[in-house]
């Protein structure tokens, strides 16, 4: 959990506060909510299907390991 902190507060103090204000709504959602709820219901359903768990047990799961994303995103998009 440290890990995921300090690679996310990393990129928050590489941002562009100037350039970042031009961004609108919709990059920011594409950017953020987007992957995580299609990574979250694609882990739900696969893990309904594949191992019998109950919806809501499997969407508890996605929605866990969606929040192991930003680690593997948030380098990639700093270098670009």
């Amino acid at each position: 959990m440290i890990c995921l902190s300090v690679i996310l507060l990393e990129a928050g103090f590489k941002l562009d506060l100037s350039t970042s204000a031009k961004g609108t709504l919709t990059v920011i959602l594409l950017m953020t909510f987007i992957p995580f709820l299609c990574e979250a219901f694609t882990v739900a359903y696969l893990s309904n299907v594949m191992m019998a768990i109950p919806y809501a047990i499997a969407l508890t799961l996605g929605f866990q390991m969606g929040t192991v994303s930003p680690a593997i995103l948030v380098p990639a998009m700093v270098e670009l």
